[in-house]
């Protein structure tokens, strides 16, 4: 029995002192652990040791998505970039396939809008700016808040749209004030939120502008108003063209029979402005029709009308126009690039690997037009 007893008291021992080994040796942080440390780290601004702990990771797991979504995040905060697009490039084959993840991409893309929301660039930085205002950045909308007081209208139409009554109260004094200039652009947001009231329509009804009118003309074909009806009918005479046309399409828009028939002469017009005029404004209400309308012009020798026209067919036939804006993107003239690149994006939102491409344009514009549709679809 005294044997027995001391054989027990000696495993007991060794069992105790095994234990507090045990306990004196710190495991290994498991990959969890050590993800969740590199996001404190993120969060507290340490960014080389939030990257530090997802490398730590991805040696060991190189398809952990987990992992280089925390390196991802973690390169795009810092001041370029553009490291995380090589990252996310040089990972994708890794994952054994080339489909992109537009949720990785993000950030990418939110990064660079924040770089270049400090562009020297004026149109760039503008464009970055309403990018990330659209997406809820205080930054960015303080920044056009600045903007807008001193004047510039791009900023006061990019916090219209966003609902800034102190904007729509600056655009609503600029529409209304007879300078002579085109403030199309201003109606249009104005209309787009409801902010136009009647005097004022009334007011740019008569403006002397024609693209102010027939931007009138749009906020009143909007209306549910009876007398809409009837106003749209007279403006249909206006002693200007666009004017005159863009009250019939409105009036087409509405049901009118009269109308819709002049409208679907213009979709067979052979003047290639007429045509795309019509099928841009019947897009909604005669799909079919401004589509047909709008083919054939994806060979016309003119790179604008081929974009005008790929906008249309884009929406439900990318892959017809995905070669007429990559034609357009290596135009010499920058100002056909740069409209090539805004069509795109609005044309092909979910062509992920188009847009990854754009990100890395010299024209810091199509940068923030690209990396602002990743971003916001």
């Amino acid at each position: 029995m005294e044997d027995m007893r001391s054989i027990g008291i000696g495993l007991l021992v060794v069992a105790l002192f095994a234990n507090s080994a045990a306990a004196q040796t710190p495991r290994p942080a498991s990959d969890a652990q050590a993800i969740s440390r590199g996001w404190t780290a993120l969060a507290a601004g340490r960014v080389n040791e939030a990257v530090s702990a997802a490398d730590g990771v991805l040696q060991k797991q190189p398809r952990s998505h987990a992992a280089f979504t925390l390196k991802i995040e973690a390169l795009s905060t810092g001041a370029q970039p553009i490291a995380a697009l090589d990252a996310y490039e040089a990972w994708l084959p890794k994952t054994g396939r080339n489909v992109d993840d537009r949720g990785l991409l993000q950030p990418v893309a939110a990064g660079l809008l924040r770089v270049l929301s400090t562009d020297a660039d004026q149109s760039a930085r503008a464009t970055a700016l309403r990018w990330l205002a659209e997406n809820g950045d205080e930054s960015a909308l303080d920044a056009l808040r600045k903007q807008s007081a001193g004047g510039d209208q791009r900023s006061s139409i990019a916090l219209a749209d966003q609902g800034d009554a102190g904007a729509i109260t600056v655009l609503q004094a600029l529409a209304g004030s007879g300078s002579g200039r085109d403030v199309s652009a201003a109606i249009d947001s104005l209309a787009a939120h409801g902010g136009i009231p009647p005097s004022l329509l009334d007011t740019l009804l008569k403006d002397r502008v024609p693209m102010n009118r027939a931007a009138a003309v749009r906020a009143l074909g909007r209306s549910s108003d009876p007398s809409a009806t009837q106003q749209l009918e007279a403006l249909s005479q206006d002693q200007d063209g666009l004017v005159r046309a863009t009250a019939t399409l409105a009036r087409a828009k509405k049901g009118d029979r009269q109308a819709l028939a002049a409208a679907r002469v213009m979709l067979a017009s052979e003047v290639p402005d007429i045509r795309l005029f019509a099928a841009e404004a019947l897009q909604s209400s005669l799909p079919v029709e401004a589509e047909q309308a709008a083919r054939p012009l994806l060979t016309n020798r003119d790179g604008l009308y081929r974009f005008r026209a790929a906008a249309i067919v884009g929406h439900t036939d990318p892959s017809a126009v995905q070669g007429i804006f990559i034609e357009g993107l290596g135009d010499p003239n920058p100002l056909v690039r740069q409209e090539a690149a805004r069509i795109a994006t609005e044309a092909l939102p979910e062509d992920i690997a188009l847009l990854r491409q754009l990100l890395r344009h010299a024209d810091h514009i199509i940068v923030a037009n690209a990396a602002g549709t990743i971003l916001s679809h």
